[in-house]
């Protein structure tokens, strides 16, 4: 599977710590220093996907935080616990 890695940022908008390009959808992921999580976490990526460059393709949503529960915020957005970038997978 062939993919790109990006930072998207503009001058008058919000930015997108990593976007990925897969398979003709996009996944946009914000990186948050808290233990916690609530929708507020999600705007840019909220408006990345509704009326900025995302809005014509498909797009996932994910806030990578540092609790320890996978949540979803409905619509394709969910918050991952960081740890899941080290964890071991059971394939």
């Amino acid at each position: 599977m062939d993919f790109g890695l990006y930072h998207w940022h503009s001058a008058d908008r919000p930015e997108i710590d990593i976007l990925a390009e897969v398979s003709g959808g996009l996944v946009g992921m914000e990186v948050k220093c808290a233990v916690t999580i609530d929708d507020s976490d999600f705007r840019h990526l909220k408006w990345f996907a509704r009326e900025g460059p995302g809005k014509t393709r498909r797009f996932t949503g994910i806030v990578i935080y540092l609790g320890e529960r996978t949540l979803s915020f409905g619509n394709r957005l969910f918050a991952l616990p960081a740890s899941l970038l080290w964890s071991r997978l059971d394939l």
